[in-house]
């Protein structure tokens, strides 16, 4: 299946017993954050539907895809957005982890974007982080890439200082800033932060 011609899918599926509701830890400002505390669950249950616009920088390929309607997780919309944010390299995914999803649409929510989320890296094989971890420096062993529970993302017409700072505040897990590269990493571990 080509994803660079996907369109919205409104289908109402009942979802997996497998498939965990949201759960976000407290929130609070952060320190020297110009940005105030974000009532995430807030912006969550207010919203009808949960979609997400994607890029991929590697394959070229766009998604374009609303996972969650009226309450409940789209099952099959959740296999395309998998199969989309494969390790690119073999060609192999899994079940990405969908409070990263729902952090992912919650911090464009916030920041207004309404442009095509870019995706330098979701889901990485471990032969891929192997691979990565003897070429460049600051690739951890256990990444939580290799688990579905991480992402590195660029969000086009945002500055991305604005976009680091935001992410820490909505503390839902790990947010790292990589200047140089101009990405930064978000994944649903403990809550911390960092610059590469």
């Amino acid at each position: 299946m080509s994803f660079k011609t996907i369109s919205r899918r409104k289908l109402l599926t009942s979802v997996s017993a497998g498939i965990a509701s949201l759960t976000l830890a407290p929130h609070s400002s952060a320190i020297n954050s110009p940005f105030p505390s974000i009532p995430a669950s807030n912006i969550l249950s207010s919203s009808p539907s949960r979609e997400l616009k994607l890029y991929n920088s590697h394959t070229g390929e766009r998604i374009n895809v609303t996972y969650w309607e009226k309450g409940q997780y789209i099952t099959e919309n959740l296999q395309q957005l998998n199969l989309f944010l494969r390790d690119h390299r073999n060609g192999t995914s899994i079940a990405i982890n969908t409070t990263l999803l729902d952090a992912l649409y919650l911090l464009k929510e916030t920041l207004n974007c309404s442009d095509d989320v870019h995706i330098i890296s979701a889901y990485r094989s471990k032969e891929s982080n192997e691979m990565l971890r003897k070429k460049t420096k600051g690739v951890a062993k256990n990444s939580f890439h290799t688990l579905g529970k991480a992402m590195d993302i660029q969000l086009p017409n945002t500055l991305l200082k604005e976009s680091y700072q935001l992410a820490r505040n909505l503390k839902f897990g790990g947010v790292g800033f990589y200047e140089k590269s101009g990405f930064i990493h978000l994944d649903t571990g403990p809550v911390r932060h960092w610059s590469g």
